[in-house]
């Protein structure tokens, strides 16, 4: 699949304004900068043009450099705070960075990057392709039916979101799959006119494949997994 280098660009979002894990994308993994592990993981695949990091944060730009990515400014307050999408985030980067000559654009997320394999990323990229898509996720099943799911009720009381299915064994219930918080790909003029009727492809992986890293236990498991991928 090299002949993709001419036609994929990836771009890694970081901002700093991590509220529940601060400094997330640039705490110290394993003697190295998290999102470092992220940024060697597109490059060493061979599967892009330009691997870009879009930030806010001098210190990000600066680990990113370093790493051999590309960083062309900082990233715009508008696209830095918690209301910016992750799609709204890519246009702008696509337009600041001229990359409407390209054909398709991978997005990492950097916590995943511990985690992620260039098998992983050229897989993706071929379940991409070969259905035709215009979209791509990598997805993960529910580790318990979202239909049984339970809301809180003030500080001491639960309520089943869907009645229905209060009763319903777990075995009973639809297979679901979810996001893995991991990679994404996007055919860029699809991504730009803003298209909702996206056909979306999908791989799906174990639960343990990826962990999406918002709390911090949930680094805690990201370390465990990382130290099982070493043994292996």
């Amino acid at each position: 699949m090299k002949y993709l280098k001419q036609d994929a660009i990836c771009i890694i979002p970081a901002r700093s304004g991590s509220q529940r894990i601060k400094n997330k994308n640039t705490v110290n993994f394993f003697g190295s900068p998290i999102i470092s592990y992220a940024i060697k993981a597109a490059i060493n695949s061979n599967m892009f043009d330009k691997v870009i990091v879009s930030t806010d944060s001098k210190k990000i730009a600066g680990i990113s450099k370093k790493n051999k990515s590309i960083v062309n400014d900082l990233r715009n307050k508008k696209y830095s705070n918690n209301f910016a999408t992750i799609k709204d985030v890519l246009r702008y980067e696509i337009k600041k960075n001229n990359l409407l000559t390209y054909k398709y654009l991978c997005c990492i997320y950097p916590c995943s990057g511990p985690l992620l394999s260039t098998k992983i990323i050229k897989k993706s990229f071929n379940t991409f392709l070969k259905n035709k898509a215009d979209e791509f996720l990598i997805a993960t099943k529910y580790e318990h039916p979202p239909e049984r799911a339970l809301k809180k009720i003030g500080q001491k009381l639960l309520r089943p979101v869907n009645k229905s299915y209060i009763n319903t064994r777990t075995q009973d219930c639809s297979l679901l799959l979810r996001d893995s918080g991991s990679l994404y790909i996007f055919k860029i003029k699809n991504l730009i006119k803003n298209n909702k009727n996206n056909k979306t492809a999908y791989l799906e992986v174990p639960s343990n494949t990826f962990i999406d890293v918002d709390y911090p236990e949930d680094l805690k498991i990201l370390k465990f997994l990382f130290k099982e991928k070493l043994k292996n």
